[in-house]
C-alpha cells in the first residue's frame, strides 16, 4: 500500500507543523492553487494560507459554523468534490472533535493529496507534536 502524496505548497513543510494534527478535507477545485468550499462556493481555500472563520464556540454541538476537517478515511464517501486538500489545524484552534470530525476556527492549507484513492489510511495517521 502506498501513503498519500501531498503536493506541498510552496516553501511549507512537509511535516505537521508544532502542536498541531493533520487532517484532510474534501472541496471543489478552482485551480492549482485555489479551492472552493463544498457547502459555501465563496469561501477559498488557498495553498500554503490560513483559512479562518467565526465560529461556533460550543464544544457539544459537531455540525455547526467552524471548518470542517476529518481523516482520509471519513471523507470516502462524500460526494461532487474534486479535490482533497492536506490541513494543519492547531490543537488550540480546535472547537470538538465529534462524529468522527473535527470542528475548528482556523487551519493552514499545506498541501493538496495527489493520489487520494489509493491510499494506506493506516500509513497516513498524523499524531500531535
Amino acid at each position: 500500500m502506498r501513503r498519500a502524496e501531498v503536493r506541498p505548497a510552496g516553501n511549507v513543510h512537509r511535516r505537521v507543523h508544532i502542536g498541531a494534527v493533520r487532517l484532510y478535507k474534501h472541496v471543489k477545485r478552482i485551480s492549482d492553487t485555489e479551492f472552493a468550499s463544498c457547502h459555501d462556493p465563496s469561501f477559498i481555500y488557498r495553498l500554503g494560507e490560513v483559512a479562518e472563520t467565526k465560529a461556533n464556540p460550543n464544544p457539544t454541538v459537531s455540525c455547526s459554523t467552524g471548518l470542517h476537517a476529518s481523516t482520509l478515511s471519513y471523507w470516502e464517501s462524500e460526494i461532487g468534490v474534486d479535490a482533497c486538500i492536506a490541513v494543519d489545524v492547531r490543537v488550540e484552534d480546535i472547537i470538538c472533535v465529534l462524529d468522527g470530525k473535527v470542528r475548528c476556527k482556523r487551519l493552514m492549507v499545506v498541501g493538496v493529496v495527489e493520489n487520494r484513492f489509493s491510499l494506506d489510511t493506516e500509513a497516513n495517521r498524523e499524531m500531535v507534536r
